[in-house]
């Protein structure tokens, strides 16, 4: 009987070699796993100091803040009021909406009629802010606007608001439309003069729209004008007579007999050499040098406590990569971006980052860290700092995943 042939050991060193370098291969070649950044920006800092006591008004009601910082404070208990002339702010910016007007140009001409005239009689017979006009007369838009807004004049409201919507009523019902759509929801026109107890709105809304109203170069250049002259009422004087102190630059001042006196107000301002805004609004106090002196008050409150500072530095470690091999490198930001700042607001940072293979690049932009401090919102890109190189032989021989 034949035996078993038995296999030649070299057959069994052949296949061991082929498995031995099979696995030399496949770790040399295999793709390398994928590199997550980690993160070590903090999500959110808060900035330093102890936010002032703001003063409010012991009669009325009062907010307070700035364009790049938003709304900073309300007044406790704010309730909606008659707004009275300010409610002028929204007639001039559905105008401007409706008939856009550049800066330095006079824009088409009105011209004043009979019942113009008979408006102009009757509100002057009842006491009201009125500007002068006759039959025939021919203003230009940007006239009717600086009457508008300078002198106050409520039959001028009346004028353009037919001018622009072919009546009172379709003007108004253009203000509340756009009130709507920017979100002011305690304001409510009823007239386009604000002669009306029911033209409501409170600080909080107020401070929204005057930072709106500002936005329109052409209302800001009339607000700051000290006077007009217009063909038939002549020179006029602007009823904010506080323009130029605490850096006031406007907007609208709004007083009745019945409503007390508001002033929504724009004061320029600098942190550093950095130019920022003051914006607010003053309701239900007795006189308009009341209204005036609350707003100063409040401006000399804000001014000292914002700052201007950096939120992410140029070349700040963000995130980095850590490589299972032992490699890393840092993911560091390529811009400085600096903010206007209120003690206790928070910086919030989100960062992006996508996971790499190596080898990577010194300076590859991989990500991105969006940075936001109330309205104030940037993305900054991020890049590595360093080359992430690939592993060794050694290390991919003797990887275990």
């Amino acid at each position: 009987m034949t035996g078993a042939r038995t296999i030649p050991r070299w057959i069994f060193v052949a296949v061991a070699v082929v498995v031995v370098v099979g696995l030399v291969v496949f770790q040399l070649v295999r793709p390398l796993p994928v590199v997550a950044a980690s993160v070590v920006a903090p999500a959110s800092t808060t900035v330093k100091g102890t936010a002032p006591t703001l003063p409010w008004p012991a009669k009325g009601e009062a907010a307070v803040g700035t364009a790049e910082l938003g709304l900073l404070g309300v007044s406790p208990g704010e309730q909606p009021k008659p707004m009275a002339s300010v409610a002028k702010l929204m007639t001039a910016m559905i105008l401007l909406q409706d008939k856009p007007l550049a800066v330095d140009t006079p824009g088409p001409t009105i011209t004043i009629n009979a019942a113009d005239v008979a408006d102009y009689n009757a509100r002057l017979a009842a006491g009201e802010s009125v500007l002068k006009v006759a039959a025939g007369e021919q203003l230009s838009q940007f006239d009717a606007l600086q009457g508008l807004l300078i002198p106050s004049g409520n039959n001028i409201a009346a004028v353009l608001a037919k001018w622009d919507a072919g009546t009172v009523d379709a003007m108004v019902n253009k203000m509340n439309a756009q009130a709507a759509a920017m979100g002011l929801a305690h304001t409510h026109f009823a007239d386009t003069a604000g002669v009306s107890a029911q033209t409501t709105s409170n600080p909080r809304d107020l401070f929204r729209l005057g930072i709106e109203a500002m936005k329109n170069p052409l209302i800001a250049k009339i607000v700051a004008q000290v006077q007009a002259n217009l063909p038939v009422a002549g020179v006029v004087y602007n009823v904010d007579y506080v323009l130029g102190q605490d850096g006031i630059i406007g907007i609208k001042t709004g007083s009745g007999p019945d409503f007390g006196a508001n002033f929504v107000f724009a004061s320029k301002q600098t942190a550093g050499t950095q130019a920022y805004s003051i914006y607010g609004a003053v309701m239900g106090l007795d006189t308009l040098d009341e209204a005036f002196k609350a707003t100063r008050a409040l401006i000399d409150a804000v001014k000292p406590a914002v700052q201007f500072e950096p939120a992410v530095i140029q070349d700040q470690t963000v995130a980095s990569y850590h490589a299972p091999w032992g490699t890393s490198t840092d993911i560091r930001a390529q811009k400085t971006i600096s903010y206007f700042t209120w003690p206790g607001m928070k910086i919030k940072r989100t960062v992006t980052i996508g996971a790499v293979t190596a080898p990577v690049e010194s300076g590859r932009q991989v990500g991105h860290i969006a940075v936001s401090l109330g309205p104030q919102v940037s993305t900054v890109p991020l890049a590595t700092a360093s080359t992430l190189p690939e592993p060794g032989k050694r290390w991919r021989l003797t990887r275990l995943r």
